[in-house]
């Protein structure tokens, strides 16, 4: 029942710590939005309206400027200028080859615009579509604005004149290049960007923010909407007016236009975005939410702070705690002061801190033992494989030499199983390995004969080296066995050892060994010799360490990776 009335104390402290919190978040969001919601509104509508236009125009610039060099490509290519100014029209064969050059120059793009070649008197010489009336000089419904800009003969310039083309596509501007001979003749490359694809490309930047986009011509005073079809005109109509070439935010009764001046700066990109249902909502909402907020004030005041210290002591004690054990010390222990759920929560805290450092000592002796046991057994699985290829090698030599040779071979085994089986010592050092192999290959040569030789070359800073005992001889007893048994000719052990980093290299001249062979030996499908050495090497050192097999015409390499040196668990 103690507990209990403690449980409600607690929940009532925490239900009223949230109720106040909220009134505060109200009460400051009330009084911030009467002083300074309208213009908060405006500036952020602003800021996000320039970043908004600029990605538009970005967008806008790169597609404009694409056609552009489009059209200086076309207007560089020698069978466009040749038909061109032709005095005859191209033939059916020469209007494919027109085709092939302007898909490829328009990168595929052939149904996002019109292409369309004129020479000096309207006579269109090729387009890729049907030719639109107003580019012709002698049709009625000629474009003024057109009519004017070639007659002043400049090279190129864009122009946004809205129109429907004859194959039903609205065009939301057109682009013009003026080419002149030196005889006096001209041509025209017009090329028309639809408005589909432009709305498309905008609507994925633009995703709904402002309510309408225009394209404005800065020298006819044209404008062509690119958010409702039919939307065109004269500038007047719009009823707003922006600086011409520059970029900016104009703010108007209820709307925002965000402008931006577009390459070439004859054009412009305008977006209109409607705030003044905003603005007017947002008064009648500050002033409700304002009344409401005045009526906690002071006592939410008082009373936060005081039930957030409260709350906020035994919580900085218990993160205090978690920290030290998040660094290693499982031995940290929290003070149980309290007489509500933070009690037990400390106490459930201390009694896991206890826990958790048995567990990891446990764990700590555990691995130890477990690790010398597999070490013990992968070095017993060695020395058996090991005498029994020894003592096969003796009862051969035995059948086909006689007694002195039998005598040389025994001497030397002696000492390899006093090294090996009678030593206590789980590790030994380069030098003495070596020593044991120079044994073994002793009791080869007498098996071989003349033929058998090896070649030792250990830097002498490897020397002292401590590694696990049996590691470099089983894999010199492998390149005899798989590597020289089978050779006719001279054999050769060559054994090579560096410091940096620390590795010993086996070699043989016999080659026998392949891919296939070294895979199986080191899954233990061979016996489990070099199995037994490579998974030791990674024990003791490490990943990086264990063996490697390299092929050469002619010989076989054996790499023994040592890794960095360790200290060695007694």
């Amino acid at each position: 029942m103690f507990s209990s009335i403690f449980s409600r104390r607690f929940l009532v402290h925490l239900f009223l710590s949230l109720l106040i919190t909220g009134l505060i978040q109200v009460l400051l969001l009330g009084i911030f939005t009467m002083l300074f919601s309208t213009n908060l509104i405006n500036d952020t509508y602003s800021s996000q309206s320039t970043g908004r236009m600029e990605l538009l125009v970005n967008k806008v610039n790169k597609t404009v400027s694409s056609y552009r060099e489009a059209n200086l490509r076309l207007s560089k290519n020698e069978r466009i200028l040749s038909a061109l100014f032709a005095s005859q029209k191209p033939q059916e064969d020469e209007i494919s080859f027109l085709y092939q050059d302007l898909y490829k120059n328009l990168s595929g793009r052939i149904d996002d615009v019109s292409v369309h070649f004129l020479n000096q008197n309207g006579k269109r010489i090729y387009s890729t579509h049907v030719l639109p009336p107003i580019y012709n000089p002698n049709s009625s419904e000629q474009s003024l604005s057109t009519f004017l800009k070639l007659k002043h003969g400049r090279e190129t310039f864009p122009m946004v004149d809205s129109f429907v083309n004859p194959k039903g596509n609205q065009v939301a501007i057109s682009l013009f290049r003026q080419l002149f001979r030196e005889d006096g003749q001209r041509g025209f490359i017009i090329t028309d960007l639809n408005i589909e694809p432009l709305i498309e490309e905008l609507e994925v930047i633009n995703a709904g923010f402002f309510n309408n986009i225009y394209l404005l011509d800065n020298i006819n005073y044209k404008y062509v909407s690119l958010y409702r079809e039919g939307d065109f005109g004269n500038y007047s109509g719009l009823g707003w007016e922006i600086p011409r070439g520059e970029s900016g935010v104009l703010i108007t009764e209820n709307k925002l236009i965000a402008y931006a001046s577009l390459y070439p700066e004859e054009l412009t990109l305008a977006a209109s975005l409607t705030i003044g249902t905003v603005t007017a909502n947002l008064t009648l909402i500050t002033r409700l939410i304002l009344i409401i907020s005045i009526v906690g004030l002071i006592l939410s005041s008082i009373m936060a702070y005081a039930l957030a210290k409260k709350i906020s002591h035994p919580v900085t004690a218990l993160v205090n705690a978690m920290k030290k054990m998040e660094k290693g010390d499982f031995t940290v222990q929290i003070e149980e002061f309290r007489e509500d759920e933070f009690e037990i929560l400390f106490h459930g805290f201390n009694e896991m801190s206890t826990q958790i450092h048995s567990l990891m000592n446990a764990r700590v002796a555990r691995e130890k033992a477990l690790r010398t046991a597999e070490r013990k057994a992968l070095q017993s699985q060695i020395n058996p494989h090991f005498l029994y290829n020894t003592l096969n090698t003796v009862k051969a030599i035995s059948k086909l030499r006689g007694v002195d040779e039998i005598t040389s071979i025994v001497t030397k085994l002696g000492k390899l199983l006093r090294d090996s089986i009678d030593s206590e010592e789980e590790f030994t050092t380069v030098e003495q390995s070596i020593d044991l192999v120079e044994a073994y290959l002793h009791i080869q040569k007498i098996r071989y004969g003349d033929k058998f030789n090896w070649m030792i070359d250990i830097d002498e800073s490897l020397n002292s080296f401590c590694i696990p005992r049996l590691i470099i001889q089983p894999i010199v007893e492998n390149s005899v066995i798989h590597g020289l048994e089978h050779l006719t000719g001279d054999q050769l052990i060559t054994i090579r050892g560096q410091a940096d980093p620390p590795q010993i290299s086996i070699t043989d001249n016999g080659g026998f060994m392949t891919e296939e062979m070294w895979k199986k030996s080191l899954e233990g499908n061979h016996g489990v010799g070099l199995k037994n050495v490579h998974n030791r090497l990674k024990l003791y050192y490490g990943d990086s360490a264990g063996l490697t097999m390299k092929k050469s015409p002619g010989s076989s390499v054996v790499i023994v990776h040592l890794g960095s040196e360790f200290e060695v668990d007694k």
